[in-house]
């Protein structure tokens, strides 16, 4: 499938609820993030987010932008890997900045041996997880480099061979981490390491080709949808299908590199029963594409949908800064 989850941290104010399934622990999300914008913070063990993932995963690789102020007085965690409730395996680092990994009994995978660096702010952390009792595998880069590959190890706690759920920071207690750890830039993916990402974050700007939808407020559609963090006073809204807005928004900061892949945010909820689906959109060159339907929640929350590049090929940074991007009401 590929890019699986994206997240900049900097589209939902304090409340990372609405976009990951569980917090833990207030002050989460600070203004110390890599590029100057937000980023998650955790400082204490239980300060933590997880999101889960579809499909369950065999294989699970993650990036993150990481920056740890100080070294803990004991081992802290970092990552985490679950099937559900269950931790399959976990990541933490020691009072000396060493990486070790644990099986979800707690016993020792395998380490790294070099410290992490305190100093200097960020570096790029990417892991490739691959669950199994007997032949599972933990790789890892530091800043593009591979400085970790164990093979044949138990990376399974579980009675199923698989990931659905990834968890930084804490996993529970009060206990201090030393320092703070804070995390920017965050990916995870089902194919491949991604490589050092900045995850930039659009907000709407205009009203693009299609302003069909209805608007609670104002005279365009876009004002009433370009808060941070979102609010729910103003919104667009419809009840029939194959309505499309779409939205300008600022060129990306990155004028060159790789596009890994483009997502729509959409907050939204359902106001009646009955079953409704969304979708993200894409206009580019006058050619749309839209991503299949989903679901409409019941109460406020974020669905992400990765959009393809309408009439084909790899997105370009020159065709981001050119699209509109929106929504359309599927059914």
């Amino acid at each position: 499938m590929g890019l699986l989850f994206i997240d900049g941290f900097d589209h939902y104010g304090t409340d990372p609820t609405k976009k990951w399934e569980s917090a833990n622990g207030s002050s989460l999300i600070t203004q110390n993030g890599r590029f100057g914008t937000y980023c998650f913070g955790n400082s204490r063990g239980d300060q933590w987010l997880t999101k889960t993932i579809t499909p369950n995963s065999v294989t699970v690789y993650v990036g993150f932008a990481l920056s740890i102020t100080s070294n803990p007085s004991e081992e802290r965690p970092i990552i985490s890997f679950y099937d559900g409730g269950t931790k399959q395996c976990y990541m933490n680092t020691d009072v000396s900045g060493i990486f070790i990994f644990r099986n979800g009994n707690n016993s020792e995978i395998t380490r790294h041996t070099s410290p992490w660096p305190i100093t200097g702010g960020y570096h790029y952390l990417e892991l490739k997880i691959t669950v199994n009792n007997t032949t599972g595998t933990i790789d890892m880069r530091w800043d593009g480099v591979s400085v970790l590959s164990a093979s044949s190890k138990d990376t399974q706690y579980s009675a199923n061979a698989y990931i659905n759920q990834v968890g930084i920071g804490g996993t529970g207690g009060g206990y201090g981490m030393g320092g703070n750890h804070y995390f920017d830039d965050f990916w995870i993916a089902d194919d491949a390491f991604q490589g050092d990402c900045r995850v930039e974050t659009k907000f709407p700007a205009g009203d693009g080709n299609y302003e069909q939808w209805s608007k609670s407020a104002g005279s365009h559609n876009y004002e009433n949808i370009d808060e941070t963090p979102p609010v729910t006073t103003d919104y667009v809204y419809g009840n029939t299908a194959n309505l499309i807005d779409t939205y300008t928004k600022a060129a990306l900061a990155t004028t060159a590199g790789t596009i890994k892949g483009v997502a729509a945010n959409i907050y939204c909820q359902k106001s009646n029963a009955g079953t409704k689906q969304i979708a993200g959109i894409a206009r580019l060159s006058a050619t749309d594409l839209a991503g299949s339907g989903i679901a409409v929640p019941s109460s406020w929350g974020y669905l992400q949908q990765f959009l393809s590049k309408p009439g084909g090929g790899s997105w370009a940074v020159a065709d981001v800064n050119s699209a509109e991007l929106g929504i359309k009401l599927i059914a």
